[in-house]
């Protein structure tokens, strides 16, 4: 993976960025659950390019009830799909060379899981940062319960979600909509956060001039 650990906050849309979404036999990606599906969607200097890929992988162990409930995907229907470690070139060559943002909603779940299953496939990651989606989202909306969801940013950006709530989560459609979602997130987010250091300049400007005022009227006395 990058040695660039730290989430970033693109402050600008240039570039080249791939938005991504696992779909998993759980959450511990350190503790023996994997990958059953992986979809990565470019985005090139703020619009989609069309460029995507969509992979299935036999996780190689069971797919306990709770995961098969979230995304529909049983044991019994990935046991022909290829392992991560037959797949993981591909996502190799997707990345590239260039340096890309990679954008994920919940990238410490993403990134976990991207580190582990290519950490087992002997496979050496491409440099890229990372911005994690989730983030803004707090900023933007709260911390609250469902308040940073996919599912409310999709609704507070006015994407249309049906066919995510018609078929559930699947990577795919779940990283074509973090795609769509992304350019007015960010725009969203860059434009609360230039109200909120405008409002810093100006306390800031404030108290420089109080100061200023004060050894004015002690220098003259």
């Amino acid at each position: 993976m990058s040695k660039k650990q730290e989430f970033t906050i693109p402050k600008g849309l240039n570039g080249r960025v791939i938005a991504l979404d696992f779909e998993t036999t759980g959450l511990g990606a350190d503790s023996g659950d994997r990958a059953v599906s992986l979809a990565l969607v470019e985005i090139k200097n703020g619009k989609l390019t069309g460029k995507e890929l969509s992979l299935e992988f036999n996780p190689r162990r069971s797919v306990p009830f709770h995961a098969f409930r979230v995304h529909g995907l049983s044991r019994e229907y990935l046991k022909d799909k290829p392992s991560f470690k037959n797949e993981a070139q591909k996502i190799v060559d997707f990345i590239g060379k260039d340096e890309p943002l990679l954008v994920a909603h919940n990238a410490k779940f993403d990134m976990g899981f991207l580190k582990a299953e290519m950490r087992r496939a002997r496979c050496k990651l491409p440099e890229f940062d990372v911005c994690d989606t989730l983030e803004m989202a707090k900023d933007l909306y709260g911390s609250e319960r469902g308040n940073a969801t996919l599912d409310n940013v999709l609704d507070q950006l006015g994407i249309d979600r049906t066919e995510r709530d018609e078929k559930g989560h699947d990577a795919l459609i779940d990283t074509q909509l973090l795609a769509k979602a992304y350019k007015p997130l960010l725009k969203a987010y860059w434009n609360k956060n230039k109200d909120k250091a405008n409002e810093k300049n100006k306390k800031s400007t404030v108290s420089k001039t109080a100061v200023m005022k004060r050894r004015l009227i002690q220098e003259s006395r």
